[in-house]
């Protein structure tokens, strides 16, 4: 919510935001986020795609639960992926099946995604990695692109990591504290999360 916060403050100063997420919580977009303002690398467990028109439908349950509805590795998904099968049994308005947008291992970014994140990383003022250990690529990648750009690179975090010693900013500590405070130095209040704001499409079948 402090993110949200800081990204409602941005835009009324005519900044930007944005946020580069490894989580696949979905939690950024149901506390308020834009799906502008965001790229989800790793996909979306409350979320379902289609991979025809690339239409969205956003859930409150989770859209991988019923994946695998087309066989393991079916023909339509292993033209995309190396074995596994992110059909549900939903169908699009198009009507086309809906797959789950989760990335596993081996699979390739949702390019859209990937195109924007080290877009606005590499013109970004100031990246602030918050809880990560940097250890997956890309996203370990995009501090460096904010650096080579004269940007700064806040790292946020309790442990070590190989990037401590390239960082700008080093703060070992909790993420909730650390934006608890960087918060009241700013005056910016923290909102309480409300779901009920949240956009749900419907569950169309």
């Amino acid at each position: 919510m402090a993110i949200v916060a800081l990204s409602n403050h941005f835009k009324a100063t005519n900044r930007t935001l944005y946020v580069i997420s490894q989580n696949i919580d979905g939690l950024h977009l149901r506390s308020g986020i834009s799906r502008k303002d965001i790229s989800e690398l790793h996909g979306n467990s409350f979320k379902d795609i289609c991979w025809v028109c690339s239409k969205e439908y956003l859930r409150t349950f989770d859209a991988a639960e019923r994946s695998g509805q087309g066989g393991i590795g079916c023909e339509v998904c292993l033209k995309r992926v190396p074995k596994f099968c992110h059909c549900t049994d939903r169908k699009c308005a198009c009507g086309s099946v809906l797959k789950d947008s989760i990335i596993h291992f081996g699979e390739n970014l949702p390019q859209d995604d990937l195109t924007a994140a080290i877009k606005h990383s590499s013109n970004a003022d100031l990246i602030i990695v918050l809880g990560s250990s940097l250890t997956v690529s890309p996203a370990n990648e995009m501090p460096k692109k904010t650096q080579k750009n004269k940007g700064n690179f806040c790292l946020v975090n309790l442990q070590s990591t190989s990037y401590d010693d390239t960082t700008d900013l080093r703060i070992f500590a909790k993420t909730d504290q650390f934006m608890t405070l960087l918060m009241q130095e700013l005056g910016i209040p923290i909102p309480e999360f409300d779901l009920s704001q949240f956009f749900m499409e419907p569950n169309l079948q």
